[in-house]
């Protein structure tokens, strides 16, 4: 659209667009808004109830480490099987993560 290649009304987001990379980029980007509603009931109950750990603060580096690993992975390299058992294991890593980091909030609760 920028560039004058396409008009604004041709882009439709529904449909898909553009290079194999670029498809990769906004399904990368998809898989982050997933878990972000999740993460923010996390951030917020720790603001709330002021937890502070070690472990929390440990969980949430592995947290970061697996979702950036993820989009790496996704945006980097064609997806082929072993691709993507890479990208769901570093997906699952997040799953994991956040249980725990429930687990740990409710645990230090008065």
């Amino acid at each position: 659209i920028l560039t004058g290649r396409a008009t604004v009304s041709e882009w439709q987001a529904n449909k898909p667009q553009g290079s194999d990379g670029y498809q990769r980029a906004i399904a990368a980007h998809r898989n982050c808004i997933e878990n972000l509603p999740v993460y923010t009931a996390l951030v917020v109950a720790t603001a709330v109830f002021q937890v502070e750990s070690t472990t929390l603060n440990v969980l949430s580096l592995i947290l970061l480490g697996a979702r950036m690993a993820q989009s790496l992975v996704h945006i980097g390299f064609e997806q082929t099987e072993k691709v993507a058992t890479w990208r769901f294991a570093f997906f699952f890593t997040q799953i994991v993560t956040m249980i725990w980091m429930g687990i740990e909030i409710v645990r230090s609760l008065p």
